[in-house]
């Protein structure tokens, strides 16, 4: 059966600190990015599995539209401005 999905595509990203934070959103793999083979075995997860990486393409469209873009960024930014100032 094929699955077909929209357009938000899951990651696989390196596995710092922040992607990993950014992983907990279920929107995709981190994995070690000087390993080939691990990098290999998740691009092979995400085409073997098509519903799961369906979910997590649309988790990570829904993080970027709730969480992770210039409106939330910003807030933040104008925070930190703030409290530097005030020192």
């Amino acid at each position: 059966m094929t699955y077909k999905c929209t357009a938000s595509l899951p990651v696989v990203a390196s596995n710092f600190p922040l992607w990993k934070e950014i992983g907990g959103n279920r929107c995709g793999i981190t994995v070690n990015p000087l390993d080939p083979k691990e990098i290999a075995q998740a691009i092979e997860y995400l085409l073997t599995h098509p519903e799961e990486a369906c979910q997590m393409g649309e988790n990570d469209r829904r993080a970027v539209v709730e969480k992770y873009n210039w409106e939330q960024e910003k807030e933040r930014l104008l925070n930190l401005y703030m409290e530097v100032l005030k020192r």
